[in-house]
């Protein structure tokens, strides 16, 4: 599995030669994303203070919803941006991340949390979102948060889950579905469902489906 040839790792590090780059969005599309981020986490903040325990702490609007803004206004076409990827990745993460954190509360662990818990928070989000193919990389933080965040935070224990990240995930799907077929040239999504990758014990064989996308119209 491990690339042992150096020639060959040399190649790699190279990169795609040559290699087109995107092209950059246009100043007006990049000022649409931009207003539109603005707004929808204003309404993830409001959400989250009007219905978390959390009142005007901080907390209620977790770091890793500033990515997910990157991708929901400004990379609507990425595999990565759809719904059950920002939905089920964000969920399945915290879940991961508050367990991690109660995980290292015992005694024989909690010496160690600073310098394992964090890291193997992210790993193990990674892992999930892979075998179940939800990948948003946002989501990475979320674990990570639940494991470093503020005392008041962690105290939430499973309660993080649902708010603040099940409200702000909801809240921040409903901005992307509103805001961005408001705009010509923009659609979201490009889908809402997608199959696992993996064989469930009854299939037949093995399910291996690319991610397609649609374009805007």
């Amino acid at each position: 599995m491990l690339e042992t040839d150096i020639d060959t790792i040399l190649f790699k590090v190279r990169g795609i030669v040559p290699y087109k780059a995107p092209s950059p969005a246009s100043p007006a599309q990049t000022l649409v994303s931009t207003v539109f981020s603005f707004v929808a986490l204003l309404c993830v903040g409001y959400a989250n203070r009007s219905f978390s325990e959390l009142g005007e702490d901080s907390s209620v609007m977790i770091g890793s919803f500033g990515a997910t803004a990157v991708l929901l206004f400004h990379a609507i076409e990425s595999p990565l941006a759809q719904p059950p990827n920002l939905v089920f990745g964000h969920v399945l993460s915290a879940i991961v991340g508050v367990a991690i954190s109660k995980l290292f509360t015992i005694d024989v662990l909690h010496s160690v949390r600073s310098q394992i818990a964090p890291a193997l928070s992210v790993a193990l989000s990674i892992g999930v979102m892979g075998l179940t193919n939800c990948m948003h990389p946002p989501a990475g933080a979320t674990a990570l948060i639940a494991v470093t965040g503020s005392p008041q935070l962690q105290a939430l224990g499973f309660s993080y889950v649902v708010r603040p990240v099940i409200t702000g995930v909801l809240v921040m799907l409903l901005c992307a579905i509103v805001f961005n077929n408001l705009v010509k040239g923009r659609r979201y999504p490009n889908f809402w469902m997608q199959q696992m990758w993996w064989q469930w014990p009854w299939a037949e064989k093995a399910v291996h489906t690319p991610l397609g996308t649609i374009t805007a119209r």
